[in-house]
């Protein structure tokens, strides 16, 4: 095998020139051509005529530290050439090379199409008498269809009827244990396909069960993760501010390349990468949380020997600096810093060391309950946190107040216990923060006990605390492709698959997740009427590679539900698809009826919700690159358009040009 350790990168300006560029990083088990590197993938034909020699090779390795550090560029992997294509040494010419395609789900397939896992779902659906009975005649003897009067009202306060009934009939098929179903939820455009997903999983979090959410893009299972996400995050907000803080999300995971993922701050409290980062931060023996609970215990009972112990450190380093300089003056200007720890009084020590470990506690503690599930910390302990951060609040108030005085308190503070007599010589502020410290400490004793019996992870090994988090979450959100992690992890079998854009995702790709333990339902979501899964070979299309599992079983049948009202549409616009591929079926939401929807941004008859503009005289010719057709005279009226609505703005509203190709738009504007 040979290894290619740099790699020049060249890649093709607007113009056809070559420029220098970094290699982006390459995913593994990539199809890689030897010859020029361009970002753009063109026909390979068009290459070998330019006189270069070709080999392909596939990529098997790249080193560790390149992977995790996705901020950089990869110059280092190896690959497999399809043939021998001599010795690299130093004084050999580098080689450079073309990607031409990511090999990496197509293999996940290929596995999990050789290996025969959970096929519940697939006889149950799948085999050719699978259609004679879709419903379960034990559930429909033992089970009447209710359902928890409080989900029922959440439901039907927030969605529509189609809405509403596709949930409540999902809902009642997860409960059947006896035989494995899959249902299919059909949204049209604008019908609030995502917003009745992400109330449906919403649901399933508050039943305790545990579901696999899987979606065809990267873009499409992010919004959706930011959907639910939330939905939680409202449903927790109280009038408190502090219940506020104690939004647990440890039941929500989000796992995938965080770049293609594009998690930003709003959702990575739900990233596997984020979330073991700060959970490796709360079980480390230096940082974790039994430090913290220790250190903080031991600063509110030993705080006046802490003092002591600390005027004596200063003592001694200034004895040492005052042997080391002679002169007092000197002494006092140059080590000002040593000086004033001479005269620290004890409130000042206290509110000092308070900030510093009590801040370091709040976080941890705050950590746990946001990404360890509230079912795993228990609610009791849950409240318990609060209690201790309100506690831990109100100290700090009374600590930072002007009336406290030092010496009274480091006094108070020095007695091991308190009684009715010595009371009264003390002022009111510091009996009460003498109180509150008392309250905290018997808080803190009462929740380390209770921590100590969860089991939390001790470890800092990161595949372990990932394990901990896929163990412990319900709703696990990833792309179809990525969900072949699941295989290799020991964890609690998941219950249910939930696929949103279904008619995008690829038959074959499906049986990624389909076939994971314990997957004993599946919901899909979507409508074949609109874009179909991307194949870009023209043999593996007719094929029928392209065919997704929602379309093959709304081919043979399977019942849907319809979602049949869309709230996006004027009605002259929506009348067109209503009746050429969705039989009438969908009603126009109020919303979209009344007058005020209806926009006209141009004047003139011809300017109403839709317009199609037949531009004669006009001509099909190359572009300056060769690779696209335009027609300048279609061009120019676009422009004219662009320009009158431009002009018209009022609201300063965007303004969508879609063009078949990218390169025409650019030249174009």
């Amino acid at each position: 095998m040979s290894v290619i350790k740099r790699v020049r990168v060249l890649r093709e300006g607007s113009d056809g020139s070559a420029q220098h560029a970094s290699l982006p990083v390459l995913a593994m088990k990539a199809w890689l051509g030897l010859g020029r590197f361009v970002e753009a993938k063109k026909e390979l034909k068009g290459m070998i005529v330019a006189g270069r020699t070709w080999t392909l090779a596939l990529v098997t390795n790249i080193p560790e530290d390149e992977i995790e550090d996705a901020s950089t560029s990869s110059t280092r992997f190896k690959v497999r050439p399809s043939k021998d294509i001599g010795v690299i040494d130093e004084m050999q010419k580098s080689f450079v090379v073309i990607f031409l395609t990511n090999m990496t789900t197509n293999r996940r397939i290929w596995n999990r199409l050789h290996t025969f896992g959970n096929l519940d779902i697939i006889k149950e659906v799948l085999c050719h008498n699978s259609m004679v009975e879709e419903n379960c005649s034990l559930c429909s003897m033992q089970n009447n269809g209710t359902w928890d009067e409080n989900i029922v009202m959440n439901l039907s306060s927030t969605l529509n009827e189609s809405q509403t009934e596709a949930i409540l009939a999902c809902l009642c098929r997860t409960q059947c244990n006896h035989r494995s179903a899959v249902e299919l939820i059909w949204g049209p455009p604008g019908t609030g396909k995502t917003k009745t997903i992400s109330m449906f999983l919403f649901t399933l979090l508050r039943v305790k069960c545990r579901v696999l959410i899987c979606a065809p893009t990267n873009v499409a299972i992010t919004e959706l993760a930011s959907r639910v996400l939330k939905l939680v995050t409202e449903s927790s907000e109280t009038d408190s501010a502090t219940d506020a803080l104690f939004c647990s999300l440890g039941n929500i995971l989000l796992f995938g390349h965080k770049d293609r993922l594009k998690v930003n701050s709003d959702i990575e409290d739900i990233y596997l990468d984020y979330r073991v980062k700060r959970l490796t931060e709360c079980f480390a023996p230096s940082t974790g949380w039994r430090y913290c609970f220790t250190a903080t215990k031991i600063f509110f009972e030993d705080c006046v020997c802490q003092y002591y112990i600390f005027l004596e450190n200063e003592l001694i380093k200034e004895q040492d600096y005052d042997q080391e300089n002679k002169k007092k003056d000197e002494s006092c200007s140059n080590g000002a810093d040593v000086c004033s720890g001479k005269h620290k009084s004890f409130l000042e020590f206290m509110r000092e060391r308070f900030c510093s470990t009590v801040s370091q506690l709040k976080r941890c503690v705050l950590t746990l309950c946001t990404h360890i599930p509230e079912s795993y910390i228990l609610k009791h302990n849950i409240q318990s946190v609060k209690t201790l951060v309100i506690l831990l609040g109100s100290f700090e108030n009374l600590l930072f107040r002007d009336d406290v005085i030092s010496e009274e308190l480091e006094k108070l503070f020095a007695q091991e216990e308190l009684d009715g007599d010595s009371s009264e010589y003390f002022a009111d502020i510091s009996l009460r923060l003498y109180l509150h410290r008392t309250k905290c400490l018997s808080t803190l004793e009462t929740l380390y006990s209770s921590f100590s019996e969860l089991e939390l992870p001790s470890g800092m090994s990161k595949y372990s605390i990932e394990e901990f988090c896929f163990q412990t979450a319900s709703l696990i959100f990833c792309t179809a492709s990525s969900s072949y992690k699941l295989y290799s992890l020991a964890m609690q079998p998941l219950n249910l698959l939930v696929i949103d854009e279904a008619a995008q995702l690829k038959e074959c790709e499906s049986i990624i997740p389909l076939q994971l333990p314990g997957i004993k339902h599946a919901i899909l979501i979507g409508d074949e009427c609109q874009l179909p899964a991307t194949v870009q070979s023209n043999l593996a299309y007719e094929a029928g590679f392209g065919r997704s599992l929602f379309e093959r079983l709304s081919f043979l049948g399977h019942p849907k539900h319809l979602l049949k009202m869309q709230y996006r549409m004027h009605p002259s616009i929506s009348s067109f698809p209503n009746s050429n591929f969705y039989s009438n079926k969908i009603i126009d939401a109020p919303n979209v009826k009344i007058r005020s929807y209806e926009k006209c941004y141009l004047p003139g008859p011809m300017f109403g919700p839709y317009s199609f503009i037949n531009v004669t005289g006009g001509r099909e010719e190359v572009d300056d690159v060769g690779r696209s057709q335009r027609n300048m005279a279609e061009a120019a009226v676009v422009l004219k358009l662009i320009h009158c609505l431009y002009k018209g703005m009022i609201t300063g509203s965007p303004i969508f040009y879609l063009y078949p190709d990218l390169d025409i738009v650019i030249c174009d504007l």
